[in-house]
């Protein structure tokens, strides 16, 4: 598992409550290449043992455990992840209507690029494809920047969004009357 990339260990900004007697930290991290968590579990219950020798029975740690981040989650974790993935969803739709009003403003802007086309021959759908073409490489761009870091749909998810988005203006720069632009000048 690769997760988190570049990631040693978390750390909390707070302790977390585990008792009246002593506060609890959480700790997120990653094992090293070929060590089993019962390994992890022993050297932590070692180092546990060794702090606890010298307090007091009431200041003594509560647990360590060590478990895979490879479960589903359950309760309010999986509440927090749904709405991440919620926010991550509103977010790619604000990116895509976002590129698909650049994307329509730059297509109005060729306006008179493609009423020459039009006038040469060019079909619609060559005009459109023409576009989507050059929409699906931007979005490929983009898409190919998260590969690296990201072993999930996202980049497929990026791309689709970003060839919807492209699709209208596409569409819409490819219905244009090549007389009319070419008499506005």
């Amino acid at each position: 598992m690769q997760y988190p990339l570049g990631v040693d260990v978390w750390v909390p900004l707070a302790p977390v409550a585990g008792g009246a007697a002593s506060p609890g930290v959480s700790v997120i991290a990653r094992l090293r290449e070929g060590a089993a968590a019962d390994e992890a579990r022993a050297a932590l219950a070692t180092i546990q043992h060794a702090l606890d020798a010298g307090r007091p029975a009431g200041e003594r740690a509560a647990r360590v455990d060590v478990r895979p981040l490879t479960g589903r989650p359950e309760g309010s974790d999986w509440v927090a992840l749904m709405l991440l993935r919620c926010a991550v969803l509103v977010l790619l739709l604000i990116t895509s209507t976002n590129a698909g009003g650049l994307l329509l403003t730059r297509a109005l802007e060729r306006r008179q690029e493609i009423a020459v086309r039009a006038s040469l021959g060019a079909s619609r759908g060559r005009i459109v494809r023409q576009l989507l073409a050059e929409g699906g490489l931007l979005a490929a761009a983009g898409a190919c920047s998260w590969q690296s870091r990201l072993r999930s749909l996202v980049p497929a998810g990026v791309l689709a969004a970003a060839l919807v988005a492209s699709y209208l203006p596409a569409r819409k720069a490819g219905a244009v009357d090549p007389v009319e632009v070419l008499r506005a000048g």
